[in-house]
């Protein structure tokens, strides 16, 4: 599988704070969301799911005049559903919400 250009852009800001590049910031954050859901009229049902938008923002200081910063954030989502037929599954999904760097 051929790592897209996002994946890579993503692994060297990681790299750079992770080694002796005089990282000043890192932050984590993020937000969390959950639900069930049942149907008990005609055909009973349940749902239950989950969405969970992880936050990472950083400084990275070039030198005393300049700076590079960001945000990287990814939407993630799964559920799970079982109908009134007693059959089951499960969705779930990982996209990138939000990408930017500043210099």
């Amino acid at each position: 599988m051929k790592p897209s250009g996002t994946y890579t852009i993503i692994q060297i800001i990681f790299l750079c704070c992770l080694t002796d590049a005089n990282c000043q910031k890192i932050e984590f954050n993020g937000q969390i969301a959950g639900w069930m859901t049942i149907n008990n009229s005609g055909k009973p049902g349940f749902q239950s799911g989950a969405r969970y938008i992880p936050q990472v923002l950083f400084e990275l200081p070039v030198n005393k005049n300049y700076k590079f910063d960001g945000e990287i954030s990814a939407d993630l989502l799964g559920n799970y559903t079982v109908q009134g037929d007693s059959s089951a599954y499960t969705n779930a999904s990982a996209r990138f919400y939000r990408l930017w760097l500043r210099f």
